[in-house]
């Protein structure tokens, strides 16, 4: 597997960063008029939206630790004192994401979704909030990819053998603290019923195996669940088939 796609940090991005400061000074525009005690979450999300676009994904505080780079939020935050203004390519998926998060985080949630719950009930937000109002992003981007198993069914029985299925490889993550020298994969088939597994990191190497390609295999069923760390862009909960004793038979790749 290919570390730089799917558990690297991607080297360039400091430089890259660098130079899109520098370009921001060059281009910047008059100020946007934004109250100091508080600002726009329309226009927080829309800088987020960007700065996500131009580093190539979300950087969370966590996974910059020790590092040079600069966090998403850290970064939403200093544009966001400049006055930095956007262009309207971000206002359509910024006003999904507020709608969305409104009737996606839930009052009766944990800690976390309680507190989008109530940022996302205002307009505006204070300079404190910003990293979490940021965080939703990713969250949003991985419920649109979700959405596909909204109506993922149970695939076989608990304890018995699947047969062959082609799978779809969508999520990768290392598991280093929780199991060592193993990475947990989350699949969809082609009918969007939702599978996770974890798999050797020697075996993922072997085939292969990255974010996005297709390839077979035969499992026993270990569990079915309903997944509250995978839920479609309404909030509800999808349908796991959970395995174990996985063999990869082929991988196919990415499909043209």
């Amino acid at each position: 597997m290919k570390k730089d796609n799917l558990t690297g940090m991607d080297h360039d991005i400091h430089q890259r960063q660098l130079a899109i400061k520098k370009l921001q000074d060059q281009q910047r525009k008059e100020p946007q008029q934004i109250q100091k005690s508080s600002i726009g979450i329309e226009y927080i999300i829309s800088l987020g939206l960007m700065v996500i676009e131009q580093d190539k994904e979300y950087l969370s505080p966590q996974s910059v630790r020790d590092s040079d780079f600069l966090s998403t939020s850290d970064r939403v935050k200093e544009m966001s004192k400049e006055s930095y203004v956007v262009n309207d390519q971000y206002e359509q998926t910024t006003s999904e994401i507020c709608q969305w998060a409104k009737n996606y985080f839930r009052q009766d949630g944990n800690e976390y979704e309680r507190k989008c719950k109530n940022l996302f009930s205002f307009e505006t937000v204070v300079e404190k909030d910003i990293g979490a109002i940021i965080s939703t992003i990713p969250i949003y981007q991985k419920s649109s990819e979700m959405d596909v198993c909204r109506d993922s069914e149970f695939i076989g029985k608990v304890g018995k053998k699947t047969g062959t299925l082609f799978l779809k490889l969508i999520e990768y993550q290392e598991t280093e603290r929780t199991l060592p020298g193993n990475g947990r994969l989350k699949c969809r088939d082609g009918d969007g019923n939702f599978f996770m597994f974890y798999l050797k990191n020697q075996k993922i190497t072997e085939h292969q195996l990255e974010v996005g390609d297709c390839f077979s295999l035969e499992a026993k069923v270990k569990d079915q669940v309903e997944s509250p760390y995978d839920r479609d862009l309404s909030g509800n909960k999808i349908r796991q088939t959970q395995l174990n004793y996985v063999k990869v038979v082929k991988n196919y790749g990415k499909p043209k």
